[in-house]
């Protein structure tokens, strides 16, 4: 059981591409950052110094077990990792790519009386696009449009929190 970090996306890519690709919910931050990467070049990164990191656990079997991603100054993106060893998607998933037959989408912006209209929409466009799944971020906190979201057919597939170094750690 091995962590490899690398600054190399390509070698990720190769690497740990295919797993992270296996679990394309679950790992939807890793994939769309690491698609951003790859088309745009580091500058999709944001305005941090450091270049963007990465790395993958690999099992003892030698398949990868999970993934991370780090592009600073954002925090750390951890993918599904088994017990033993987190850029979100646009609000229009018209016009994201689909990374490995899912498309995004992120909380709605409407108001709350259309929403159910536009996620509705948004969705089926989708879908007609090719999407074999459709993710939707929402806040938890937002209960009405979680069960509106869940009338739309929508379920909960996991929470996700963000870790940040505490101020003054500094990156490595």
């Amino acid at each position: 059981m091995t962590w490899t970090f690398t600054l190399d996306l390509t070698a990720h890519l190769a690497t740990a591409g295919p797993a992270v690709a296996a679990e394309p919910v679950r790992n939807t931050l890793l994939l769309t950052t690491a698609d951003e990467l790859a088309r745009r070049g580091p500058a999709a990164a944001g305005s941090g110094s450091d270049a963007p990191r990465s790395g993958w656990w690999t099992t003892p079997d030698g398949s990868v077990g999970g993934a991370v991603l780090c592009t600073p100054p954002r925090p750390l993106l951890v993918g599904t990792l088994p017990p033993e060893a987190v850029r979100a998607p646009g609000t229009a998933p018209a016009t994201e790519p689909l990374l490995s037959g899912v498309g995004g989408l992120g909380p709605p912006d409407p108001a709350p009386a259309g929403r159910a209209r536009a996620t509705h929409a948004v969705s089926g466009a989708a879908y007609t696009r090719g999407a074999g799944q459709v993710l939707l971020l929402t806040d938890l906190a937002d209960l009405t449009s979680n069960r509106l979201y869940q009338r739309l057919g929508y379920r909960p597939v996991e929470e996700r929190a963000v870790v940040r170094p505490a101020s003054g750690t500094g990156s490595t």
